[in-house]
């Protein structure tokens, strides 16, 4: 079966693939447009292309700059499945373990096609350390560092997530530049017994009278772990609700950061509320959008760091 026939065999978010390969050189212009338009240095990167080769060579520049990026199909062995971009240098590769295919495609489809953590500029995560809490199985720590991150830390309270995260860093050749924390994101750190199976399509992992001991971490005790350098380092949460117990972390907790990416569960504002009065801005938000799971969820980016 062809690579084209089996995107047209997936369903849900996955039937919307085609599309992309006629039009995510323009999806992507204008969203570089409408965060330039926040974001002054994103403009200037563009303005000598314009000034000297016109609208047309610089949509031309962006074309050729996303053709290399571009999701061109895959290559399924038995031990991984390849995904071929137009630079073949940037073929990236993941086993899915114990997970369906499914869920694979879905998240590569997330973080490479509709790109949910692009940050609004191309540079965006080179040469910066990323904190991302919640790995599944390393797709957005392998898009930030293709994207030029340093270095990794990852916080996931899954066993098996944690280990197939590891593994298909290893896999890529980058497993020195990622850092894991297994532990889970909680209003405080202690110890928790935590039932996996029972807690499948739930919100906030919840403690069960069986299950695997898991280590929690207080949002500032696991950014204090992680030991990052500096203040221009970016934050990541998809932690399926616990990024509301960043409410309880104390003054100079998101110090190390000027960039926080962040999926919410049930609403944006909270967290507004919380980090503009830090010096945080809202560069992006996506949503709210409402499925069976959550009745207001998105990614919202805010962000305190000088107009790039």
């Amino acid at each position: 079966m062809s690579w084209w026939s089996r995107i047209s065999a997936l369903e849900g978010d996955l039937t919307l693939l085609p599309d992309f390969m006629y039009e995510r050189a323009i999806r992507t212009a204008i969203r570089d447009l409408r965060y330039g338009l926040e974001n002054f240095l994103s403009i200037a990167e563009w303005l000598p292309v314009l000034l000297e080769q016109g609208p047309r060579g610089a949509f031309e520049v962006i074309s050729r700059l996303n053709d290399e990026d571009r999701l061109r199909g895959w290559d399924e062995t038995p031990d991984f499945v390849r995904f071929q971009f137009g630079d073949p240098a940037r073929s990236i590769k993941f086993t899915r373990g114990y997970l369906p295919m499914q869920e694979v495609y879905n998240g590569v489809y997330a973080c490479f096609v509709k790109e949910e953590y692009h940050g609004g500029r191309m540079e965006f995560y080179r040469g910066r350390s990323v904190l991302d809490m919640g790995l599944t199985f390393g797709d957005s720590v392998m898009y930030a560092i293709s994207r030029g991150a340093k270095r990794v830390v990852g916080v996931e309270p899954d066993p098996s997530f944690a280990t197939l995260a590891s593994t298909n860093v290893h896999l890529n050749g980058a497993g020195d530049l990622l850092t894991l924390i297994r532990g889970m994101i909680a209003d405080k750190t202690e110890e928790r017994r935590i039932s996996f199976a029972e807690n499948k399509g739930v919100d906030v992992l919840k403690a069960t009278s069986a299950g695997t001991i898991v280590q929690a971490y207080s949002p500032d005790d696991v950014i204090r772990l992680a030991a990052l350098e500096g203040t221009d380092n970016i934050l990541k949460s998809d932690t399926e609700g616990a990024e509301y117990s960043f409410r309880g972390c104390p003054y100079g907790t998101f110090d190390p950061f000027s960039d926080l990416l962040i999926e919410y569960h049930a609403g944006f504002e909270v967290l507004e509320r919380l980090f503009h009065p830090m010096g945080f801005r809202t560069m992006h938000r996506t949503g709210p959008y409402t499925d069976r799971r959550h009745s207001g969820f998105g990614i919202i980016h805010l962000t305190r760091g000088a107009r790039r």
